[in-house]
């Protein structure tokens, strides 16, 4: 992270790139995940989770096979599927989480800018 944020500091100094592009980005995230129409409807995010599933499947297989007990293969199918079950549940639930907190932080950040843009426009 800290890597990132030190790469987009220099790109954003030499490209001449205001902060406040950054704030307008972020305001555009926070609608699209509220699903609020913007101005320019054409620049949307999508997520492609095949990259991040890769990882999980390639980091829990070698845990998963360390931890099988070494009982017949009907006990061994069943601890599998045992394990991949609560992999799963655990996986869907970090997910409703995680959609749960990026509403409420875009709910928020929205609100701001909002309030901000009011109070501007007032002065």
């Amino acid at each position: 992270m800290l890597i990132d944020i030190i790469k987009h500091s220099f790109l954003a100094k030499f490209n001449g790139i205001k902060p406040i592009a950054y704030s307008e980005f972020l305001e555009d995230l926070c609608k699209q995940t509220l699903n609020i129409q913007t101005e320019d409807g054409n620049k949307n995010l999508t997520f492609v989770p095949v990259a991040p599933a890769c990882v999980v499947i390639r980091v829990l297989t070698p845990v998963y096979s360390a931890h099988l007990p070494h009982n017949p293969l009907p006990w061994r199918l069943l601890w599998i599927l045992i394990l991949v079950a609560m992999t799963y549940i655990m996986l869907t639930s970090l997910k409703v989480m995680t959609g749960m907190g990026l509403q409420k932080h875009a709910t928020w950040y929205v609100n701001r800018c909002r309030r901000r843009k009011q109070h501007l426009h007032t002065d």
